[in-house]
């Protein structure tokens, strides 16, 4: 039989691989359905990952600096995983404060003033929109689009019973999808809590992995792995947390600015910019389309203005706030951003555009690390003079 086995194992596996692909491709929907149900049931996991990866990088920083204060005090040096995850929770609770009752009744403010306002700032939209036309000489005027003159016409009583029919229907979604607002919110709790046991035990954890891989791969496609997973460890934490700290920092240079220039509505333009930013490239392009309107209706010079001044301040922080705080981590060439952000963005939403940047560049190094090993192996070097011919 050990004859046989040996002498058309190579038989044999293609026949199991035949026999496999089959089984799969007859029952592709049953094996996707089990997937998404696996998936599904570990979510609160995913969540706990994605919450301590985020957590876990001031909590670095926090350590970092613990151990150089405490490194005299050997019995508080045992506790210090303790006091850094207690710190970093303390850190995010008192931003999380900041953004409930300060930031938020804010925006709130600047809301209820465009809605109380808005048919009058439709109408000074309207009124700039076709002097613009005249000055142009321009026989066009917006209330010959239907929907713009049912906007003019619009009363106050109408919106206000438009936003209480909209309104009601959400409290009415609400209502019949308790049960899954409570799910929901018990799978973020749950999330949260498994995200403070990973982050109290990461290295154990790391440690298991690691064993893992060990025993299941060679030593050469053990160390590759490892290699890959501390790239995206890199990449990932560079990318995301300096991300977010770039996002607070424009949000911040922007509402200074917007305060001194008497700006309307600062605190909503604001955080319009800081929200939407945290997606790369088109979230800054919707970001400054959102404020245009929204001075525009205000006062017409002062959105040209800020045209003007939002390129000034983002070529400002691109070219010197961001380097310095994400670095050249990410090395990925502008076409490959841009073509990242669609693809990824179109499977997955918002998510897919926020981990598109750094999914991509992972993707984009290792296999130009391929490239050059084959070329290495081949012996041939590729060699690109001034005039850009390949030699």
């Amino acid at each position: 039989m050990k004859k046989f086995l040996s002498e058309n194992k190579n038989i044999i596996f293609v026949c199991t691989y035949v026999i496999v692909l089959l089984a799969v491709m007859l029952n592709y929907k049953v094996i996707i359905d089990y997937t998404m149900l696996i998936l599904g049931l570990l979510k609160p996991l995913f969540y706990a990952i994605a919450i301590a990866f985020v957590l876990n990088i001031p909590m670095r920083r926090i350590e970092q600096g613990l151990n150089k204060i405490l490194r005299n005090n050997k019995f508080l040096l045992r506790f210090i995983r303790t006091i850094s995850i207690l710190l970093t929770l303390i850190f995010a609770t008192i931003l999380l404060y900041l953004l409930v009752m300060i930031i938020i009744p804010k925006v709130s403010e600047s809301m209820v003033e465009v809605f109380k306002g808005f048919p009058q700032l439709v109408n000074s939209w309207i009124r700039s929109v076709n002097k613009i036309f005249d000055d142009f000489n321009i026989n066009f005027r917006l209330q010959d689009i239907a929907y713009i003159k049912e906007l003019q016409d619009m009363s106050w009583q109408q919106i206000f019973e438009k936003g209480i029919t909209f309104f009601g229907d959400i409290t009415a979604g609400v209502i019949r999808n308790a049960m899954e607002f409570t799910n929901a919110f018990f799978q973020w709790f749950l999330a949260f809590c498994l995200s403070i046991y990973l982050l109290a035990g990461k290295e154990k954890f790391i440690y298991q992995i690691r064993k893992v891989i060990l025993a299941c791969f060679n030593l050469k496609h053990s160390h590759k792995i490892f290699r890959i997973g501390e790239k995206a460890n890199y990449m990932f934490t560079k990318f995301v947390g300096g991300q977010l700290v770039d996002c607070a920092i424009k949000g911040i240079m922007f509402y200074i600015v917007f305060i001194i220039l008497d700006f309307p509505l600062p605190e909503l333009l604001a955080t319009t910019i800081t929200v939407c930013s945290i997606v790369p490239v088109f979230g800054p392009i919707f970001a400054m389309l959102i404020d245009f309107v929204l001075i525009f209706a205000f006062d017409p010079l002062q959105g040209i203005w800020f045209i003007v001044i939002f390129q000034i301040l983002s070529n400002l922080e691109s070219q010197i706030i961001y380097p310095k705080i994400v670095g050249k981590s990410i090395g990925l060439p502008g076409i490959w951003v841009l073509l990242s952000i669609f693809v990824l963005g179109d499977l997955f939403g918002v998510a897919g555009m926020l981990l598109a940047v750094p999914c991509t560049a992972l993707a984009y190094e290792l296999f130009g690390e391929y490239i050059d090993n084959r070329l290495k192996k081949k012996d041939i070097k590729v060699i690109v003079n001034d005039s850009g011919d390949l030699k």
